[in-house]
């Protein structure tokens, strides 16, 4: 059975579909879920799954628990980033699942504008503030920093693959990139993302939407800052050499 219809039939043994026909169909943009739109009748949503091998060359593996992650992030920053995070819907953490709204209508992917030299600095200023009320409204939250002790989580998608791996192949460099690694996961601030980068923001009408928060952890928000420079930075290269906002 191929991954949709194996999600169909968590779904319906779950009491997500009831009986008659339902469309699966897989979204692109990811390399570590399975990501399908669901339809049935006027009923549409997302369903979003882990994988315990992410879709790259390495062998990247990581805790599918990061799916329970997502989806606590998602319901805790419901109302301190109202309108900012999908609604989630359903989540059944021993399957490794949670569905929440599907968001089509009018919904552009920040990644995509900028590809196409679509650069507005408005976006960039909705974006600085999104995470700034990310990270105020979360800063030294004591129950927050128990409910997302998930720093081995963050070891595994973020420090050791960008980080430690990076040290392997650059020992002029290692001293540095393996002590950021430990100051990263030693840091104890805020509830922060993890994947901050256009990819991951949908912009309509002056509206911004954060996706992706499998990496979230109650960390270092600097880490956020860095991470969204640098894919903005890369986007600048992306049109070199012609001069972009």
């Amino acid at each position: 059975m191929n991954a949709a219809g194996e999600i169909e039939s968590l779904l319906r043994e779950d009491g997500q579909l009831s009986a008659g026909p339902a469309t699966l169909v897989p979204l692109g943009g990811g390399v570590s879920s399975e990501i399908l739109k669901v339809t049935q009748g006027t009923k549409t949503f997302v369903v979003k799954r882990a994988l315990a091998k992410l879709r790259v060359a390495a062998d990247w593996r990581a805790d599918v628990g990061r799916n329970a992650v997502e989806y606590a992030f998602y319901e805790t920053m419901t109302e301190p980033l109202a309108g900012s995070v999908p609604r989630v819907y359903f989540h059944n953490p021993a399957r490794g699942y949670f569905t929440m709204e599907c968001l089509e209508d009018g919904w552009q992917n920040w990644k995509e504008l900028l590809l196409q030299g679509i650069i507005e600095p408005e976006h960039g200023a909705l974006a600085g503030r999104l995470m700034g009320k990310l990270h105020a409204s979360t800063w030294q939250d004591a129950r927050l920093r128990e409910k997302f002790d998930t720093t081995e989580n963050f070891r595994q998608l973020r420090s050791d693959p960008y980080l430690r791996t990076a040290a392997t192949h650059r020992p002029a460099a290692a001293s540095i990139l393996l002590a950021e690694a430990s100051r990263l996961e030693d840091c104890h601030v805020c509830l922060v993302h993890g994947d901050f980068s256009p990819k991951n923001l949908l912009i309509k009408n002056n509206r911004m939407m954060l996706l992706d928060a499998e990496v979230a952890w109650f960390g270092e928000p600097a880490f956020d800052v860095g991470f969204l420079m640098t894919h903005l930075f890369l986007k600048g290269l992306h049109h070199a050499p012609h001069p972009t906002a």
